[in-house]
């Protein structure tokens, strides 16, 4: 190698080792419990299912609302079991399993979104509904 290149280098060395590396890093602020930089991060649906969580109507309302749904589960799974085969509409499910006192949004709640996406539930061409068995056997009787 060239010496004047030999002398560059190890004069940038030394002014280079001179230089500290490390740099002091500024304080963290405090802020609210999820932070200021990570709520800015946050899309504005994230934050909005941050506040509905929290509120107590939303708290009270959804237990409601899955057990209304586990209720009917159960009995179509009965029927099907002792052996009744013939679909129903949500209105008759809910009157057999006494349950027509319901609030609207509850039953709309389960007429859109939780009876059709239930994996042990299928709704017929009537928009009625009908137990899904796991198989689906029938007995030589």
């Amino acid at each position: 190698m060239d010496p004047s290149l030999l002398i560059a280098s190890k004069s940038f060395k030394r002014r280079s080792m001179k230089v500290p590396s490390v740099k002091n890093k500024k304080e963290k602020k405090e802020m609210s419990p999820l932070g200021e930089t990570k709520m800015q991060k946050m899309s504005y649906f994230a934050v909005s299912k941050l506040n509905t969580s929290k509120d107590p109507l939303f708290v009270e309302t959804l237990p409601y609302k899955f057990s209304a749904l586990a209720k009917i589960v159960k009995y179509m799974q009965k029927r099907y079991l002792e052996g009744n085969d013939y679909s129903l509409s949500l209105k008759q499910v809910l009157g057999e399993t006494d349950q027509l006192d319901i609030s609207s949004s509850t039953k709309t709640w389960l007429a859109k979104i939780a009876l059709p996406e239930n994996p042990k539930l299928e709704i017929t061409s009537e928009n009625k509904y009908i137990y899904k068995p796991v198989y689906n056997i029938r007995s030589k009787k």
